[in-house]
């Protein structure tokens, strides 16, 4: 059976961090990550803009996912006030198509949203379990009695072995 790894980081890049320190130090955790056969997803606050398109913070993340095969999933707005909205809190994952769905949902007690993904699980299946039973369809209790009746079970009495009477 072949067991499918999954590695999820939750992640926050404080605005001080340039996103150079910041993808360093996500570069060096999936270093050690073996991304080709690990599931992965990393979803958090990246503070990076990626709904404007012409944003030099989201081209440097955009450049970090590619070059581990990641893609960004989040599509709708993720931090709203009453003047602006951006999408800066982001799912990468390196498998879109085990995500079933990815959403972001108001939140009333801060002004980030809450994003999401729901990932395809799958079992898996076991080979089938044969079992052996005796049918008692035809079962006459009688004739069960009388065939008992008729087991001379004064041979056995004497064998000191269990087992061996089954010999008899």
């Amino acid at each position: 059976m072949v067991l499918q790894a999954h590695a999820v980081s939750v992640v926050y890049r404080p605005g001080y961090l340039s996103i150079e320190d910041f993808t360093k130090a996500l570069t060096r955790i999936l270093d050690n990550t073996d991304v080709d056969k690990v599931e992965t997803i990393i979803l958090g606050d990246f503070n990076v803009d990626y709904s404007a398109k012409k944003n030099p913070l989201r081209r440097r993340m955009d450049d970090f996912a590619f070059s581990f095969n990641l893609t960004q999933i989040t599509s709708k707005p993720t931090r709203v006030t009453e003047t602006s909205k951006s999408t800066i809190d982001l799912i990468l994952v390196n498998n879109t198509n085990k995500i079933v769905q990815c959403d972001v949902l108001d939140s009333s007690i801060s002004d980030h949203n809450v994003i999401f993904c729901v990932v395809k699980g799958g079992v898996k299946k076991l080979s089938p379990k044969v079992i052996e039973y005796r049918s008692l369809k035809s079962y006459d209790k009688k004739a069960f009695i009388n065939d008992q009746e008729q087991i001379l079970w004064s041979i056995i009495e004497g064998v000191g072995d269990i087992d061996d009477t089954v010999f008899l």
